[in-house]
């Protein structure tokens, strides 16, 4: 089976975002959840448009955005809203390529990019083939939501579908108990000042 591909239309790097993606955001009905206006700590927005390649439904588009916390170099979250093919299949494909780039980090060189697309790739296959999901209580606008949680080390990726969308955390070094959600409607703090 193949990676999720395609190439970034509105991207983000880090935590730095573009207009296209607020644009993005300010026109279409994707709902955003992050956390809380007091919660203190870098922020950021992007979205991707990709092809799901390699699965049934290669010929639908997933658009998804993402809002980033982070507290330090290494320890952050991404929430991320997404519209994909009606299969939970291509939801957990998803989660765990995220979960893979997490644990494999960035290669040290250019030249070693095709390799680490490589392990990125088996890794997530051995990740999706590692047994039963755990699961995850997180607090979404107050009302307790339980995700599917895959982890690997520091690194974990939960999801769920909300009505009409996928609801994707991603995390690194970043707690997962008592985590609460809401609703984002004000981008201010995820732009820079």
């Amino acid at each position: 089976m193949g990676a999720p591909s395609g190439r970034i239309v509105k991207g983000m790097t880090g935590l730095r975002q573009s207009d296209d993606v607020i644009r993005w955001y300010r026109d279409g009905d994707l709902p955003l959840y992050g956390l809380s206006p007091e919660w203190k700590g870098e922020r950021g927005i992007g979205g991707v448009r990709l092809r799901n390649a390699g699965t049934a439904d290669a010929r639908l588009l997933t658009e998804r955005l993402s809002l980033t916390h982070r507290l330090s170099r290494t320890a952050d979250l991404s929430v991320s809203s997404y519209r994909a093919p009606s299969s939970a299949r291509v939801v957990r494909i998803n989660a765990a390529y995220d979960l893979a780039r997490r644990v494999a980090g960035a290669p040290s060189r250019p030249s070693e990019a095709y390799g680490h697309a490589r392990r990125i790739t088996d890794l997530a296959e051995r990740i999706r083939e590692g047994g039963p999901l755990e699961h995850v209580a997180v607090s979404i606008d107050g009302e307790s939501v339980e995700l599917e949680l895959t982890r690997a080390g520091v690194h974990w990726a939960a999801v769920r579908r909300l009505g009409e969308i996928f609801l994707q955390l991603d995390g690194s070094n970043f707690p997962r108990t008592d985590l609460a959600l809401c609703h984002v409607t004000d981008l201010a703090p995820y732009l820079p000042a």
